[in-house]
């Protein structure tokens, strides 16, 4: 995707209260769609180019370690940021080690929007630095160091 392009955001919520979204959207300069869970997020993984999701938490029959493991089988190449304000420390580490790019509570929009911004940008810079960077073993590296490539 080009650069100059405003970046495509997957909001996945249960609700389909898009006032936060459309809000941090605007601070970010995004292009937003949104999912009203896990089955949904999943066709718009296949058939639109996403450069970052942002999973709201809880999901309805979905926990968020068997949501978060769909999405990733679907397309590991998309950072996916977990909003989830009561979701416990222990819980958030083993997102972290699951491969999420961050994991956040209470967040301001434009502390998210910056996550955000964040995500895209590594994203984007991993993809014109290493062009097999779809490999899905490379979203388990930690670092981006030619070594480690």
């Amino acid at each position: 995707m080009n650069r100059s392009e405003p970046a495509r955001l997957l909001w996945i919520a249960a609700e389909n209260n898009m006032t936060e979204a459309v809000h941090t959207a605007e601070i970010g300069g995004f292009t937003a769609e949104h999912a009203a869970g896990v089955p949904e997020a999943l066709e718009y993984l296949k058939r639109i180019p996403i450069e970052a999701a942002v999973v709201c938490f809880p999901l309805p029959e979905y926990s968020p370690f068997e949501a978060l493991e769909e999405l990733q089988r679907i397309d590991g190449s998309v950072p996916l940021i977990v909003w989830d304000p009561l979701m416990q420390l222990q819980d958030a580490v083993r997102c972290m080690k699951m491969g999420v790019f961050d994991v956040l509570g209470d967040a301001e929009p434009d502390q998210l929007a910056s996550v955000i911004r964040d995500a895209v940008e590594d994203r984007r810079s991993r993809a014109a630095s290493y062009p097999n960077a779809e490999e899905p073993w490379r979203r388990f590296l930690i670092g981006s160091s030619l070594a480690f490539q």
